[in-house]
């Protein structure tokens, strides 16, 4: 076969930018250019799926929210209330809307001057949506090799597997650390920054996979140190790149404990171990990941705490209150040192049901109960466990739920008159009482006057059939409806027919 001499330039994204076929035979030529149309093809895949995977961003809430709902919605709405830490300082990303959400929501409409409902509506639906502009948070797939967290879907606590909220990176910012949240003199982290290849808005080259710039090489930990005190430990380490830092830790090397994940990318790592018993070895192992995703673990280590004083007093609970509603009841109370959160209540010293526990350790707590009835007796007993698991339960509280003063609805009302009669008919949605004023003397109704006639039926009822009787013929009335609740809740209606002539 004759051999020819071709020189040519084939340009592409992600290859050399100069090919020379010099001196191939025709079907040397023919199969690199379809090796070339290939690779191509393959690009034009991998831009497709990144920009099908940036649609993971959520952009808008779509749906109306209250207390029971659960799932990705409810994880979004949490991650941007916990964005301000005046809102919601729980700061808990759990996907199911309790007290504590509900509660963050009400200060959330306060903020904003909608009305305090605690329910998502479309009023704060829409507020809520113009955060994302300066609050964009996403979804992204999450796998790790380490250990998996009990948290998977929790926001950016752990190693975690599964599917999990994340914010993404903003330009300029190599080493963001997400969402924080002050916690004394610590940081926490609420919402991690992404890292999974094509889910961030703004991509990054060592974001993905197939980038030149990526690396699988895992970081080098070294110089791992603990100092430890009777009830706690600072573990010290290092890495030869800037990755994230966490410990998982225990009595055994199945651990079962850890640490918040920082997020930070740094080179000198280190956490605190709280909450540990005293002259008691302890293991534990470091974890850092770097910045394209590649996890290193430590050896297992080991400390030993040192003897102390344990930690075996409860709280003192004190300034305990109730503002009750109709329907719902906001307790509050202090301790004097840093504790969680939770209550007790129901219609008996039984209580029977309980408010959501708040793990956040503070010394000013405040819980809502939602869904009581109106006028009735509460029974609440307070609870606070402080760092060393120390639990105080206050004695038997009461407060009174308020009466629903509600007003009532009228609707479907008709007036059929006759001669010397009128009938009115309507429906009311809460059961009531009525009053029916009815004169012949103008179009402003006074009740109390002379001329003025009353028509009373005192049973509690929501359909209303009533005669008026006596009446003159050919002649027009002025009435005026009064509906009322057994707990004073009142709607009126006014109007005027004219009887029928003999």
């Amino acid at each position: 076969m004759k051999r020819i001499a071709v020189s040519f330039f084939v340009v592409a994204i992600g290859l050399a930018p100069t090919l020379s076929f010099a001196q191939s035979t025709t079907s040397d030529l023919m199969s690199q250019i379809q090796a070339l149309n290939n690779q191509l093809l393959q690009l034009q895949q991998q831009q497709q799926q990144i920009q099908s995977q940036k649609q993971q961003v959520v952009s808008t809430l779509l749906t109306t929210l209250g207390q029971g709902s659960q799932g990705d919605a409810v994880k979004t709405l949490q991650a941007l209330l916990a964005s301000d830490p005046t809102i919601y300082p729980q700061g808990l990303i759990t996907g199911f809307f309790g007290p504590a959400t509900a509660q963050a929501v009400k200060r959330f409409q306060k903020a904003h001057g909608l009305d305090q409902v605690g329910n998502v509506g479309p009023k704060t639906l829409q507020q809520l949506n113009a955060w994302f502009k300066d609050h964009p948070v996403q979804f992204e797939n999450y796998t790790s090799t380490s250990t998996p967290s009990s948290t998977a879907n929790g926001g950016g606590r752990g190693f975690a597997f599964g599917r999990r909220l994340c914010t993404p990176l903003p330009p300029g910012h190599m080493n963001a650390r997400g969402w924080l949240r002050k916690e004394g003199r610590n940081e926490r982290q609420i919402i991690p920054f992404c890292q999974n290849a094509g889910t961030s808005t703004w991509p990054y080259p060592w974001q993905y996979p197939y980038s030149t710039s990526t690396t699988t090489t895992t970081p080098v930990i070294s110089n791992i140190a603990a100092t430890p005190s009777a009830q706690s430990a600072t573990i010290t380490w290092t890495t030869n790149e800037n990755a994230n830092s966490q410990i998982l830790y225990g009595l055994t090397t199945a651990y079962g404990s850890q640490t918040w994940l920082d997020g930070s990318l740094v080179i000198n790592h280190s956490q605190v171990l709280n909450g540990l018993a005293t002259s008691t070895t302890y293991h534990y192992q470091v974890l850092s990941r770097d910045a394209y995703g590649n996890l290193a673990t430590s050896p297992d280590q080991t400390f030993t705490t040192l003897a102390g004083a344990s930690d075996t007093t409860a709280p003192v609970i004190s300034n305990i209150s109730a503002q009750p509603m109709a329907h719902s009841a906001t307790v509050n109370w202090t301790t004097n040192e840093n504790a969680d959160s939770q209550v007790y209540y129901g219609t008996s010293t039984a209580y029977g049901l309980q408010t959501t526990l708040n793990p956040t350790l503070i010394a000013n707590h405040s819980q809502v109960l939602s869904g009581l009835d109106a006028s009735t007796l509460y029974h609440y007993q307070v609870l606070s466990r402080d760092a060393a698991s120390n639990l105080a339960t206050s004695p038997d509280q009461t407060f009174t739920t308020l009466q629903d003063t509600t007003a009532p609805v009228i609707s479907s009302l008709s007036v059929a008159p006759a001669a010397t009669t009128g009938g009115i008919y309507f429906l009311t949605n809460l059961q009531t009482t009525v009053k029916i004023y009815y004169s012949t003397v103008g179009s402003t109704l006074d009740p109390n006057a002379t001329s003025t006639l009353l028509y009373s039926d005192s049973a509690l009822n929501t359909v209303h059939n009533y005669t008026l009787p006596g009446l003159s013929t050919s002649t027009t009335y002025y009435y005026r409806i009064e509906a009322t609740t057994a707990a004073n809740g009142v709607v009126t209606s006014q109007g005027q027919f004219t009887t029928l002539a003999m």
